[in-house]
């Protein structure tokens, strides 16, 4: 359904794997979403799947999205067309992560690399060396000069651009101790969250399903908190406008809210679980001040959800698999709890078979006892003679 002239701007954008960018508008809670493709069908290719889709700045004008190709196109969200494409050149491997700094671009490539390119000269003035394989790059909200990095066998580490050596990274994580086998703990980092009004709490999850929260500033350099969320990878981790509070998705489905104060022995705990999953989570996006978020994946879903509702406020069938989904600050939903809970009833109401019962009667019978229902037998009257005999 294409957005109306009444509506204001566009406020979640996700980004499928077909490679088309979709537009979502939530307005009131009667209403359902309005949805918008930004690509023609023609333009459709697996080859150019939306890989990442990161703000410009903090007016949110500008979208960055990167494709699995090295092909980089700026959308803008008040004209409602992409303004820009460029081509990155000497790029062999896949793009994990875009991102704005400046007037430059922070790319992350699958092989390690990062790269600071410059626009204006057409080239990358800084090159940095992550590791052997990078599976996410995330800069810091409140300093964008910080940024973090991990994957496969490549464990969490900060950079800063600003510093006197970029190349060098200002925090690298330690790995656990040996098990009670005594075999060295693997590492698998796939996504990165920084905590709300810090830069020192960073939350990992792993493709071997543990949360992670690291403090920059204890010397030791290993996770404060390890908690083992699921027995198969996460996928998504998002912060949330509550403080030591992220949000968790998995390879199966399961969406958790975990508070990671220090309450069970550096453990963690699991508020809740949310329902309405049915495929592998890839993006979640939270609102920095409402308690709202919205996550997609592999079910071709898009879902909207309250931090302290089970159940989905709204679902959307998107037609094709998600990989990335961005939600505007200018989201200003106010879902009401008495109509979630009325229409979580509904739901459950719906669900009871109210077939009306058979009252056709038998010919004999001179009631209107339905024909299929057991005729109620008499009791029958002892003799109170034969018994005392």
């Amino acid at each position: 359904m294409d957005l109306v002239e009444s509506d204001s701007n566009f406020n979640v954008y996700v980004g499928s794997e077909t490679g088309v960018l979709k537009g979502v508008y939530y307005g009131s809670t009667e209403s359902p979403p309005h949805l918008k493709n930004f690509h023609s069908f023609d333009q459709m290719s697996e080859a150019q799947s939306i890989i990442s889709m990161s703000w410009a700045d903090e007016t949110q004008k500008d979208i960055l999205v990167a494709f699995k190709t090295p092909l980089l196109k700026i959308y803008n969200t008040k004209v409602r067309s992409f303004m820009t494409a460029i081509k990155l050149p000497n790029i062999q491997s896949e793009i994990v992560g875009l991102h704005a700094y400046k007037n430059s671009y922070l790319v992350g490539l699958e092989t390690g690399e990062v790269r600071l390119w410059e626009l204006m000269e057409d080239k990358s003035v800084v090159n940095i060396s992550t590791g052997k394989h990078l599976a996410k790059i995330l800069p810091c909200s409140h300093r964008k000069s910080i940024f973090a990095t991990g994957g496969k066998e490549n464990d969490l580490q900060l950079w800063d651009l600003e510093s006197s050596s970029p190349t060098q990274p200002i925090f690298q994580a330690r790995n656990l101790p040996h098990d009670e086998l005594d075999l060295r703990v693997p590492v698998w980092v796939q996504d990165i969250a920084f905590l709300s009004e810090s830069t020192d709490l960073v939350a990992v999850g792993t493709r071997y399903g543990q949360l992670r929260l690291y403090d920059t500033l204890i010397p030791n350099r290993r996770p404060v908190i390890n908690l083992p969320f699921m027995d198969h990878p996460l996928m998504a981790v998002a912060s949330t406008h509550n403080n030591r509070q992220v949000i968790v998705g998995s390879a199966k489905g399961k969406v958790g809210l975990v508070d990671l104060r220090n309450r069970n022995k550096g453990v963690g705990h699991v508020v809740h679980h949310f329902l309405g999953f049915t495929g592998s989570v890839r993006s979640i996006a939270s609102h920095p001040q409402a308690p709202y978020f919205v996550s997609c994946g592999l079910d071709r879903h898009l879902y909207l959800h309250h931090l302290h509702q089970k159940s989905p406020l709204k679902k959307s069938f998107l037609k094709s698999r998600l990989n990335c989904v961005l939600m505007a600050d200018h989201f200003n939903q106010d879902f009401s709890t008495s109509e979630c809970e009325s229409r979580e009833d509904q739901v459950h109401w719906q669900n009871i078979d109210m077939e009306p019962l058979d009252t056709t009667t038998s010919s004999d019978s001179k009631g209107t006892i339905p024909t299929h229902l057991p005729v109620p037998r008499k009791k029958r009257k002892h003799n109170i003679s034969s018994i005392v005999n």
